[in-house]
C-alpha cells in the first residue's frame, strides 16, 4: 500500500558528537534529494545505530529488502560512513525500519 506522502528515513551513527550527527543526516538527506524527486513534500524521520560497524551491517540489512540506500562518507572523519537515507513510498517498505531506535 502506498503511503500519502513519501518518508525518508535517515540512519546516523550515534558514536558521534550531537553536533555531528545532525550534519551528517543532513548530508545523507543531500546525497538522497540529489537522486530522487521528493513530492509530495515528505516526512523526515532520523533512525539511532551505534557505531560504523553496525552502520554497514545496517546498510546491507536494508539493501537486502530491495531498498537504494543513499550514504554519506564523511572526508574529515577518513571517508567514514557516517549515515544514510532511504527513501520509503509504501508501508510494506517502512516495516523495515521498525526495529530502530529514534536519535535522542
Amino acid at each position: 500500500m502506498e503511503l500519502n506522502n513519501p518518508r525518508i528515513y535517515i540512519l546516523v551513527r550515534s558514536d558521534l558528537s550531537l553536533g555531528q550527527k545532525a550534519v551528517q543526516s543532513c548530508h545523507a538527506l543531500i546525497e538522497l534529494s540529489n537522486q530522487c524527486r521528493l513530492e509530495p513534500h515528505p516526512t523526515v524521520i532520523v533512525l539511532s545505530i551505534s557505531s560504523e560497524q553496525r552502520l554497514w551491517q545496517e546498510m546491507r540489512r536494508v539493501l537486502s529488502h530491495g531498498l537504494e540506500t543513499y550514504p554519506f562518507y564523511e572526508p574529515d572523519l577518513d571517508e567514514s560512513l557516517t549515515a544514510f537515507a532511504v527513501l520509503v513510498r509504501s508501508l510494506s517498505e517502512e516495516k523495515v525500519f521498525r526495529p530502530y531506535q529514534l536519535l535522542k
